[in-house]
């Protein structure tokens, strides 16, 4: 039974490790696409890339939030 958590376990840190740097990469993309220059900055910023990074990965995954393009574009 431990065997299959720590399975789980690290099949989550994998999923995890794969989504951070591909949902910052897609915030960059999404930022150039709609022209959002604050979303940009955000991303490039060592102090909110990792939040622009969960953002990205979820925006990938779902869809970017509405709050998130009315508070960048707006």
């Amino acid at each position: 039974m431990a065997n299959f958590f720590s399975t789980i376990f690290s099949y989550a840190l994998m999923s995890l490790y794969l989504i951070l740097p591909l949902g910052w990469i897609y915030w960059l993309w999404i930022a150039v696409k709609i022209g959002g220059f604050a979303m940009f900055a955000m991303a490039l910023f060592p102090i909110t890339a990792p939040f622009a990074a969960l953002l990205g990965g979820w925006s990938f995954l779902f869809g970017i939030p509405d709050w998130a393009y009315s508070f960048f574009i707006s």
